[in-house]
């Protein structure tokens, strides 16, 4: 039998699904969604208007990279665009389905596995492995078929790291595994809309002189760290953590501690998808206990949970928040002593 005193758990299920529905609308979210939904557009376009429109006939796209550090938020960003894209209405008034195409990059990156990924993700994946150039035909033939809107990869650095290549032929592979994303670009049969993100290692490599095929035909959005002592950072978390609260019927009171925001943006290191995301922990932890405000302890009391710290290590309560570390974990188990701060050996 549940506790009384606490939620059910399908109840809290519900809430955290209720949380994570809707996105929380910062500038770079906003960026990435006006760009995602130009390219979706975009498929209207063709090349001869006095012929109909068709794969064969449809104009030229152009990619898309969006880059930031690790929970920036870049991920989430493009899932939230492509989850608004609507049906197009084509020339002959029929509509054209949506039918986006996501996956990540393989952990052991090859050109092979990621087509199979895709293929597989088509739910077209052949019994048994082809080897890199049939995979990647059998590839072309689904998409002049199966017509995806659009192709997002996630974890896209992953391919500047391929599987089995000595060091010394690693930039010799990176090329071809950026040439096969080309084709897809200028497929004459379906000109992909393809959609990378990845972090800013991604954007470092495809500035060598060896990719500019591949930089001509694609735009690039950073998603930006934040920064304490930030107000537009400030506010778009004040804001989030409002509209958060206030969707499952929840009142937020961190009035009574000095510069919570900063200290949430320090706890998240500087990453806004992990600063929304303890957001969301904090207000699951009030729901849980059947609280209808959340406060700067449940805030705490996620972190100490996260991060294995004692108070003194804990931006949230502690009085020299700003000299904490939030990468060491399990920071101050063995008393203050243990808690690695800024600016100390």
């Amino acid at each position: 039998m549940e506790d009384s005193k606490y939620l059910p758990d399908d109840e809290l299920r519900a809430l955290r699904n209720e949380l994570v529905a809707k996105p929380f609308l910062t500038d770079d979210v906003e960026r990435v969604e006006e760009a995602v939904l130009r390219r979706h557009q975009a498929l209207l376009d063709v090349k001869d208007p006095k012929k109909p429109w068709r794969g064969e006939n449809r104009a030229p796209v152009r990619a898309l990279v969006v880059a930031g550090n690790f929970r920036a938020g870049k991920s989430r960003a493009v899932r939230e665009a492509i989850a608004r894209m609507k049906e197009l209405t084509l020339p002959d008034a029929s509509t054209l389905p949506l039918r986006p195409l996501l996956v990540n990059a393989p952990e052991h990156f090859t050109i092979e596995g990621l087509g199979r990924t895709m293929l597989d993700e088509m739910k077209l994946l052949p019994a048994r492995a082809l080897g890199p150039s049939r995979t990647i035909e059998r590839l072309h033939t689904r998409i002049g078929i199966k017509h995806p809107t659009i192709i997002h990869i996630d974890e896209a650095q992953r391919m500047l790291t391929p599987d089995r290549v000595a060091q010394h032929r690693r930039l010799e592979e990176q090329v071809k595994i950026f040439g096969q994303l080309r084709a897809l670009i200028d497929f004459s049969k379906w000109p992909c809309v393809l959609v990378l993100s990845g972090t800013p290692d991604l954007v470092r490599a495809l500035e060598g002189e060896q990719f500019g095929f591949f930089r001509e035909v694609t735009d690039f959005i950073p998603i930006t760290q934040m920064t304490i002592g930030n107000e537009q950072d400030r506010q778009d978390l004040e804001d989030a953590l409002g509209v958060a609260a206030e969707k499952v019927g929840m009142a937020v009171d961190v009035a009574g501690c000095e510069d919570f925001f900063d200290r949430l943006i320090l706890a998240a290191n500087r990453a806004r998808g992990l600063a929304f995301d303890i957001c969301h922990e904090a207000i699951l932890l009030a729901a849980r206990e059947r609280r209808k405000t959340v406060n700067v302890e449940d805030f705490a009391a996620f972190y100490a949970r996260k991060a294995g710290c004692y108070r003194a290590a804990n931006p949230f309560v502690a009085s020299d928040w700003h000299r904490i570390d939030p990468k060491t974990l399990l920071a101050a188990m063995a008393g203050e002593m243990a808690t690695k701060v800024w600016g100390t050996k």
